[in-house]
């Protein structure tokens, strides 16, 4: 299974699940009435610490300032 996907999307399963729950992350962060920890649990993230380190390991930014600057 892990190398099948591998070889469909260049990342571990595991991997492709955080992207694609980050990716969720963006497009609803992008919406000023959802609240950060709404967005945590929303996305699969059991607490909104584990998101927002996991959101600035891949992005660079934390939730907050992310939102900030695009919105």
């Amino acid at each position: 299974f892990s190398d099948k996907v591998r070889s469909f999307t260049g990342f571990s399963p595991m991997s492709y699940l955080i992207n694609i729950r980050i990716s969720m992350a963006i497009r609803l962060l992008k919406k000023p009435e959802a609240q950060v920890t709404a967005i945590a649990l929303d996305t699969g993230f059991y607490s909104s610490q584990h998101f927002a380190t996991t959101f600035k390991k891949l992005t660079g930014y934390t939730p907050s300032e992310f939102r900030k600057n695009n919105i």
